[in-house]
């Protein structure tokens, strides 16, 4: 949803007791471009890495686009798939490398079902 897209990022500092000196905004609406501490909600692989400076963890969680619903769960009712596990065993088995993938590293959790990257 282009309203979704649009409330992307967040500042993670402003949760903070210091605050965030950039940010008077609430912290979920972050659109000062100069902070520091501004993320995207749901940042995939590689927008993870333009903002951390750093490749997404291989055992970090993931949420995949299956069927029209975000998952994070593999066929095991109490597991949760990691990167490792998608690129390993979704990727390399089903040849499907373009399903809509994010990282479940953020305060958000799991996106709606409407949304998707941009």
């Amino acid at each position: 949803m282009v309203g979704e897209i649009n409330k992307d990022f967040y500042c993670s500092l402003s949760w903070t007791p210091e605050g965030c000196p950039s940010c008077t905004e609430p912290p979920e609406t972050c659109d000062k471009l100069d902070c520091k501490c501004r993320h995207r909600k749901h940042p995939t692989p590689e927008q993870f890495k333009e903002e951390y400076g750093h490749d997404y963890p291989d055992d970090g969680a993931v949420y995949i686009m299956w069927n029209n619903h975000w998952d994070n769960r593999t066929a095991e009712p109490s597991h949760v798939m990691t990167l490792r596990e998608f690129r390993d065993e979704w990727v390399k088995e089903s040849g499907w490398p373009n399903v809509p993938i994010v990282c479940a590293c953020t305060p958000w959790g799991r996106p709606s079902n409407k949304w998707r990257p941009s």
